[in-house]
């Protein structure tokens, strides 16, 4: 992954584009989801967010919902994975509370937001 930022008003040339395949890890997952945000809006109608194909890919291999834990506080990121639609299962992985997704509710509400 190229590292320096392409915007819409600075597009890379055909030359300056680089594509590789890497696989996704728990290192670079948020890289590759902000990814997303470097589409121009005239782009966003042909590309689906690579959150959605995350999920995708996810349920196709056959697992309905994706778990993760996080850590508390006032600045943690419970907003955030309660804004995707994780929810607690009032479980805790070490001392970190876990939450869900269901991957169908996911993918159901991420292809009405995006007609």
């Amino acid at each position: 992954m190229t590292t320096d930022a392409t915007t819409a008003d600075h597009p890379r040339t055909e030359e300056e584009q680089e594509l590789s395949f890497r696989r996704i890890s728990a290192l670079n997952v948020c890289d590759i989801c902000e990814l997303s945000e470097t589409l121009a809006d005239a782009q966003r109608d042909f590309v689906a967010d690579n959150g959605t194909s995350i999920a995708e890919a996810t349920r196709a291999a056959g697992y309905a919902e994706l778990f993760t834990s996080f850590g508390e506080g006032e600045d943690g990121p419970e907003r955030f994975y309660t804004k995707l639609g994780f929810v607690r299962t009032g479980d805790f992985f070490d001392e970190e509370p876990e939450a869900v997704l269901d991957l169908d509710a996911f993918l159901a509400a991420s292809r009405t937001a995006g007609a």
